[in-house]
């Protein structure tokens, strides 16, 4: 990649990220989200010409709007809401993804992954999280994919997130032994395989796929359900 090439997607990297800030509420204006996101993407000073202007922060909140039901979601899957909806504008390859926009692709693998396992949360939220990264970064989606979440997922949703290439790698048999027994042996690297294989099976023109409000109200009553039966009182006797 050229110079150029590396400035102009930190930029919108930066631009990126500053509207998430904003839409969660941890910055209050363009020009603090903007100074968050560089310290928070780039290890020491951010040049003047890799820095972007206000007006791309918020030309990236004007892509996050859109008319929804996200004002009954709670956070953080408003929060999501906002960072999923650039991926309808995102094109997938064609060579291997027939279906279309990434958008698409996301809520088809979260489909997947629900009818092969509808109870576990974290797993579903990495479904249909994992390709979020593509709005600012198409050469290394999985790493911007974890920036744009950190601090909205849980530690598993994030390695659910950041192991997923290599057990794509593992299916295929494509992948070292060491690395391969790693997977496999990991306490969750039967959910890591319905994730992977979810994946590959979400690119289908014309596949089943819910709203994208559907899939963050389905993952905000599964959170809900979880508070509800945590907070129940101890039945007579167990205390």
């Amino acid at each position: 990649m050229t110079h150029r090439g590396s400035r102009e997607r930190l930029r919108k990297q930066i631009a990126f990220k500053a509207a998430c800030l904003l839409r969660e509420g941890r910055a209050d204006d363009a020009e603090t989200a903007r100074r968050m996101a560089s310290r928070q993407l780039v290890r020491g000073w951010t040049p003047a010409n890799a820095m972007p202007p206000s007006q791309d922060v918020h030309e990236v909140m004007r892509q996050f709007a859109g008319p929804s039901a996200s004002s009954e979601l709670p956070q953080p899957y408003a929060a999501y809401r906002a960072i999923l909806l650039p991926l309808a504008h995102v094109r997938m390859p064609k060579a291997t993804h027939p279906e279309g926009d990434a958008l698409y692709h996301s809520l088809q693998t979260f489909e997947r992954v629900r009818q092969a396992d509808p109870y576990d949360e974290e797993l579903l939220t990495a479904a249909l999280l994992h390709e979020v990264g593509r709005a600012v970064d198409v050469v290394d989606p999985i790493a911007a994919t974890l920036d744009v979440l950190d601090g909205l997922i849980t530690q598993r949703t994030a390695w659910f997130i950041a192991e997923l290439p290599e057990e794509r790698r593992r299916l295929d048999c494509d992948l070292g032994q060491r690395a391969s027994r790693r997977l496999a042996r990991h306490a969750d690297g039967d959910a890591l395989t319905t994730l992977a294989r979810g994946d590959a099976a979400a690119r289908v023109c014309g596949g089943a796929a819910p709203s994208l409000d559907e899939a963050l109200q389905s993952l905000s009553q599964m959170d809900r359900a979880f508070d509800e039966e945590t907070d129940e009182p101890p039945e007579r006797g167990d205390v």
